[in-house]
């Protein structure tokens, strides 16, 4: 039990960085980010929308809150990186992009079957 958790917290961390970093480069319209956002058919301001939905997910996943609720931060989270795939694919085809959201992409998925299996888990 106690090594789930500790490899939860491990992907969690690592998820904070990730949307972290993207979510404050949005929120700051970083000339990467903007020119990201440019390539891809995006407005500048979607990067602000899409930075704070990133850092508030970050905030929902290690605060104390609900299991429901950061079960949607999951799913916020999952909506994100499947919409950047689906966008890099149809914009500019199979770019290694593609392949740091699909690492990302597994992170996230394996964060999510530890937390669903911490949250089934009774207490010992």
């Amino acid at each position: 039990m106690e090594r789930k958790k500790i490899i939860y917290k491990i992907l969690v961390g690592l998820l904070v960085v990730l949307f972290g970093f993207g979510g404050i480069s949005n929120l700051l319209l970083l000339p990467d980010m903007v020119a990201s956002l440019n390539t891809l058919g995006y407005p500048e301001y979607f990067g602000r929308i899409l930075g704070l939905a990133q850092v508030l997910g970050i905030m929902v996943l290690v605060a104390p809150v609900s299991s429901r609720l950061k079960e949607w931060a999951f799913a916020g989270f999952y909506i994100n990186l499947i919409s950047a795939i689906a966008s890099h694919l149809i914009v500019e085809g199979l770019v290694p992009a593609v392949g740091i959201i699909l690492v990302a992409l597994v992170i996230l998925t394996t964060a999510f079957v530890n937390f669903m299996q911490l949250k089934t888990t009774p207490n010992q």
